[in-house]
């Protein structure tokens, strides 16, 4: 069930939108009359779609007349762009990655780097197997 404060401020959206909408399709008096009995008549289940359907029929008849509000950032008056965004820096291991840490650019694989060899324990530097001989 909706609540009577929902109830009102949809009431009141509706009331507004067909306002909206009469004044910019030049409705008639009597138009505009019925569009608000059949507002007020509306069953409340059925209300937050009709209303919904107010809207779009006013936000249709703003883009047919051009009178969709635009939007533009000022300081002080004068119109200014946004500012750009700040560029993209690399995070985590992407840092690594970057065409500049190549072996063809004179750079040590990371492992050759390290002194550390791919069967090598990164903690002790020692060199080991997986599976020992004999185990």
């Amino acid at each position: 069930m909706t609540a009577p404060e929902h109830v009102a401020v949809l009431l009141k959206q509706g009331a507004t939108w067909i306002q909206r909408a009469s004044e910019l399709e030049c409705w008639s008096d009597e138009h505009e009359a019925e569009a608000h009995r059949r507002l007020q008549a509306c069953p409340l289940p059925d209300l937050p779609e009709y209303v919904e359907r107010l809207r779009q029929r006013m936000w249709c008849a703003m883009e047919q007349h051009g009178a969709l509000p635009a939007f533009t950032r000022t300081i002080n008056g004068k119109p200014v762009e946004p500012p750009a965004p700040p560029p993209r820096r690399a995070r985590g291991l992407a840092k690594h990655l970057t065409r500049g840490n190549t072996v063809a650019s004179g750079a040590a694989p990371l492992g050759l780097a390290t002194g550390l060899s791919a069967s090598s324990s990164p903690r002790t530097g020692r060199q080991g197997t997986l599976f020992p001989e004999g185990g």
